[in-house]
């Protein structure tokens, strides 16, 4: 509350983004907006309240057991449509944010959605900076994580191709 750490707002709808903006802009807060895959309708919102987003790589998914699709709200299936938009818009608005991996199910998933923000229009450079240098920046640790540079800690992957193709395997 005194200002020194930020606030991690969890939200996931417009309602719940604005909210969180509007009390944290009352009481003068830092803060980061966690989740936030309907972030793509406030792009420019965001933008205009310095706003951080972590954004997750937890898409909406089809309701299991779903007996008749017919009866799923159309709000529902925009979700889960638009929501790898949210990357390219927050990118194109110039909103600093970061992926996290949120409430996945399945950690194979986390470098599929960003393959899906890629297609959906990300530059696949920013995905990759979205994954590794932005968390670092957001949490000021980057003068120790999230680039390769000697003297820095790193965790690296080798893959068989393109870390966002679908065929790519992880070697090491």
């Amino acid at each position: 509350i005194n200002g020194e750490m930020p606030v991690v707002f969890s939200v996931s709808s417009v309602r719940e983004i604005e909210r969180a903006v509007g009390l944290a802009e009352e009481f003068k807060l830092k803060y980061m907006l966690s989740g936030a895959y309907q972030s793509y309708q406030l792009a420019d919102y965001l933008k205009s309240k310095n706003a951080t987003v972590l954004l997750t790589l937890s898409f909406p998914q089809k309701p299991a057991g779903l007996e008749d699709p017919e009866i799923e709200p159309l709000r529902a299936l925009r979700d889960r449509a638009d929501a790898p938009k949210a990357a390219a818009n927050l990118y194109k608005a110039g909103v600093k944010f970061a992926f996290t991996s949120g409430t996945l199910a399945r950690p194979s998933d986390y470098i599929a959605n960003a393959a899906r923000a890629i297609e959906a229009g990300l530059p696949k450079e920013e995905a990759l900076k979205a994954l590794t240098i932005y968390p670092a920046q957001i949490f000021g640790v980057s003068e120790q994580l999230g680039s390769i540079e000697k003297g820095k800690i790193a965790n690296l992957i080798v893959t068989s191709g393109d870390l966002f193709a679908r065929d790519t395997k992880v070697r090491h």
